[in-house]
């Protein structure tokens, strides 16, 4: 992964969207890394501190508002 460029987490169960969403930001000067349910997103968000995140709300294990909580309380400290 280039980390020159600025790095997006894109989070879907649905591999199809996950792969067009690759494409379409690569072409875009983005590099991505991608998450296939909530509970690798958060592995993902704590191992390389993504720019952005593009997150589906539904998804197995824990869905898109969990991912936010457990983001926002454990990794950034927020209450």
């Amino acid at each position: 992964m280039d980390t020159e460029k600025p790095v997006i987490l894109i989070v879907d169960d649905q591999e199809v969207v996950c792969r067009l969403l690759e494409k379409f930001l690569f072409d875009l000067g983005y590099a991505t890394i991608t998450a296939m349910d909530g509970n690798e997103a958060i592995r993902l968000a704590k191992d390389h501190t993504p720019d952005l995140m593009l997150l589906d709300l539904q998804l197995p294990e824990k869905d898109g508002f969990e991912v936010c909580l457990h983001i926002k309380t454990q990794l950034w400290g927020e209450p």
